[in-house]
């Protein structure tokens, strides 16, 4: 889905207006558009104290995002898979990923036998994306849709539950 970002009237050079584009760099580099929406005066002011807030410790963000199989096969009743995770620190603009790629490389696995380990690599990638989020206990992570059970952080522990894993 498209990618919205606030554009706030007459913002004062700060943490705020350094959030935002910082963000609009980031969602750039990352090959998302942006839209600028009319916010009443009221939301604004709350938008803007609520990024002062979030970007006062730059160090400390992430934009987070992640790709999973499809929501839509067919007769789907299982938790869908997850491939990928990244973690990008809005500061440093360092990238970390989690993925089955990696887990897979790690084990010197070819493609072919990937398929058959699917869920064992998919728990050791979940279980290192639980080690980073306990290492990083005081982290703010900046996300896109990821609000519910069906594509969020719900989403991602349900799946560590469901191979065995336990997020905390």
């Amino acid at each position: 889905g498209a990618i919205l970002l606030v554009e706030f009237a007459g913002a004062e050079p700060g943490p705020q207006a350094e959030g935002v584009k910082r963000l609009t760099e980031l969602m750039g580099s990352l090959g998302f558009g942006d839209a600028v929406l009319d916010v009443p005066p009221a939301r604004q002011k709350a938008a803007r104290d609520k990024l002062d807030q979030i970007f006062a410790n730059p160090a400390q963000v992430f934009a987070i995002h992640y790709a999973c199989q499809s929501f839509y096969q067919d007769n789907q009743i299982a938790s869908t898979r997850i491939g990928c995770i990244s973690l990008r620190q809005i500061a440093s603009g360092q990238v970390t990923t989690f993925s089955i790629a990696k887990m897979a490389e790690l084990y010197r696995l070819s493609p072919a036998d990937i398929p058959p380990r699917w869920n064992a690599l998919e728990r050791t990638m979940l279980g290192e994306f639980y080690e980073f989020i306990r290492t990083n206990r005081t982290a703010r992570y900046l996300h896109w849709n990821m609000r519910d059970d069906t594509f969020g952080f719900g989403a991602l522990a349900h799946r560590f539950e469901v191979l065995g894993g336990r997020p905390e």
